[in-house]
């Protein structure tokens, strides 16, 4: 039997679809990077288009604490990849993280996610430990 390949009709688009908000919704598109093959080269996901719903209301109690537990994160993990020892710290870990399998990742308790950035799994790794000492 003959195999035949479809192209993706929107293999082709580029950039953002909208870049205002309209009705309270903001269409986004993006592509996920997955880090580096074993080449040096990045390995990127499928392109996905989603609408974004803008949140009006007043914010929670809790959302607020959240926003600046994260915001407070932040900081810190670019304050700490500044310094070389402990960048070089969280690069280790990092690296570890990167080597784990994905079977391992789905037992931890709880299950862990793939990190591809060093500053997105520095960032998540304080803000558990400022979380935790709440």
């Amino acid at each position: 039997m003959a195999q035949i390949k479809l192209d993706d009709p929107f293999a082709a688009i580029k950039g953002k679809i909208s870049g205002k908000p309209s009705n309270g919704c903001l269409t986004v598109t993006r592509q996920k990077c997955y880090g580096t093959d074993i080449n040096g080269e990045p390995v990127y996901g499928p392109k996905e288009t989603y609408a974004y719903h803008l949140y009006e209301g007043e914010w929670t109690e809790g959302a607020i604490k959240n926003r600046q537990l994260f915001q407070q994160a932040q900081k810190e993990a670019r304050a700490q990849l500044s310094d070389p020892d402990r960048h070089a710290y969280w690069q280790q870990l990092f690296n570890e993280h990167r080597q784990m399998s994905d079977r391992a990742l789905a037992a931890a308790n709880p299950p862990s996610k793939r990190y591809s950035t060093l500053l997105g799994f520095t960032v998540a790794q304080i803000r558990k430990q400022l979380k935790n000492n709440q």
